[in-house]
């Protein structure tokens, strides 16, 4: 690199004066390299090629000599100026920077170059674009640094957002939200922090907006309120929740998320901690919901469905918290609840009075049998839904001869009616709880019916007239006879389409 050259003005043009305003007579220059006593290189001309030798001797006016310096003093990168009276004692002791256009000196404890030609070939390299813009490659296109960063990510934190667990955060979170719903989409970054909120936090008619969190363990969003909402998706598409832990400060009746008539709708990997009433709650025209490696804990009921479109998928979440896991109601449809986990409390997927969606189905979750009521079932009629691997197969109810029994077609595939005791006599079926409907979607639906006579004589089984037979149950005692039925829609019956007899 060519050398370039900048007067020493304060010497060259002004001179050197005393404490006392009086010129600096006879007084010398030294010129070392900054932060110590090493000699740096000074020049007699701008070109920079001619060398001085030091120290440099004033003259009665305290200028410098014009013989020597017809031009003036000349350094090319800053210099430790270090000027003395005759006697020897220190005048001026300072760092001189250069400041020309070429080579500009840097003394500043970010930079480990000491001129800006050095320190902006640096960040040349360092932003792979001229003028401070961002350039991925040499056939990429430069574009600013802004907008590298907001495609990345916008922060809570780029509008004020603290964190801290005591500062209110929600008017900075909002805008964070609306700064990524303005851009058309991203994501809403929530860095390592407790964000303290004292209202919803809410999202309406955006596109591809994710939240997302540090991790369910660092990022947390606790809010104050006693009733609202923390978050609402309000008629948005393919927005989602990710790695956030949302934990109330005390009770609170709203829900943790609430999702109205949005589409594609996501959370992930997010806890919900006790105090809210629902941890979610799907109204509206909603489709799409999936919910994946989530704990999710409401007081009242963990997850709420009032209508739904297009499948609603849970998958390997975990239920954990209210006296109900699920409760179903209204115009909710098409919920699938695969390899999940339920440790709540009395009930686990709970069908309304009033439901009017079907199309449900819980597969491979083997603990919802430990809820002490793993379905119930209020409807007038039963929702099509398929259950299977959730421990909860078959049902069973047990009587001596004389009695009657009711089945129950919701707690399994299989229903195991014993006659228990009582000797020779009669055992009425009654017609199941709750039967199914009559829509075009209540189709191949099949039960095994296991009849066990242990009554110590022959049972005689009576059916309700919603059975239908091709012969009565055999009646000899120690005798266990399996019947298939399948439902017929059109009468509302259910068919015999098989039968075995066995001995016991």
């Amino acid at each position: 690199m060519a050398n370039f050259s900048a007067l020493v003005d304060v010497l060259s043009i002004a001179g050197s004066r005393l404490s006392d305003g009086t010129p600096n007579s006879s007084g010398t220059v030294w010129i070392f390299q900054p932060g110590g006593n090493t000699p740096a290189n000074a020049y007699s001309g701008a070109a920079a090629t001619t060398l001085i030798t030091q120290p440099i001797t004033l003259t009665a006016g305290g200028t410098l000599n014009l013989a020597d310096f017809p031009n003036g003093l000349y350094v090319t990168s800053p210099v430790r100026l270090l000027v003395q009276d005759v006697s020897g004692n220190t005048v001026v002791d300072t760092v001189y920077i250069p400041a020309t256009a070429g080579d500009v000196g840097v003394d500043n404890a970010g930079f480990t170059d000491s001129n800006l030609d050095d320190v902006l070939t640096k960040a040349l390299t360092s932003f792979g674009g001229q003028d401070w813009q961002y350039k991925e490659s040499g056939g990429a296109t430069e574009r600013t640094v802004k907008a590298k960063f907001s495609e990345i990510h916008i922060s809570v934190k780029d509008f004020g957002a603290v964190g801290d667990g005591v500062a209110i955060d929600t008017t900075a979170v909002q805008a964070a939200i609306n700064r990524v719903k303005a851009l058309g989409g991203g994501v809403c970054y929530f860095p390592p922090g407790t964000y303290k909120v004292d209202q919803v936090l809410s999202l309406s008619s955006a596109t591809g907006v994710r939240l997302v969190g540090a991790g369910s363990r660092a990022a947390i969003i606790a809010t104050t309120h006693a009733s609202a909402n923390t978050f609402i998706y309000s008629s948005c598409t393919a927005c989602t929740v990710e790695n956030l832990r949302i934990d109330p400060a005390g009770a609170n009746s709203g829900y943790a998320v609430a999702v109205i008539s949005s589409v594609d709708t996501g959370l992930h990997r997010v806890t919900v901690k006790s105090n809210h009433s629902a941890a979610i709650a799907v109204s509206g025209a909603t489709s799409n919901v999936l919910v994946t490696e989530c704990s999710l804990v409401g007081v009242d009921v963990d997850v709420l469905f009032t209508a739904s479109g297009e499948p609603s998928t849970f998958f390997a979440s975990r239920f954990a918290g209210g006296v109900k896991a699920m409760t179903l109601s209204g115009t909710a449809q098409n919920v699938n609840v695969t390899n999940c986990f339920f440790s709540t409390g009395t009930t686990g997927i709970e069908f309304q009075a009033g439901l009017t969606g079907t199309n449900f189905e819980f597969v491979g979750s083997p603990t919802l049998k430990n809820c002490t009521t793993p379905l119930l079932v209020s409807t007038a009629t039963l929702p099509v839904y398929r259950q299977w691997g959730n421990g909860i197969d078959a049902s069973a109810t047990s009587s001596a001869t004389t009695a009657s029994q009711t089945p129950f077609l919701y707690k399994g595939n299989e229903v195991i009616l014993t006659a228990a005791s009582g000797g020779a006599g009669v055992v009425t079926v009654n017609a199941p709880a709750v039967l199914p409907g009559t829509a075009t979607t209540d189709v191949n639906l099949y039960w095994d019916f296991v009849f066990i006579n242990g009554a110590g004589g022959a049972v005689t089984w009576t059916m309700n007239a919603v059975f239908v037979v091709s012969a009565a149950i055999p009646t000899t005692d120690a005798h266990t006879i399996a019947v298939r039925f399948r439902w017929d829609k059109t009468t509302s019956k259910l068919r015999e389409v098989s039968r075995a007899d066995t001995v016991t």
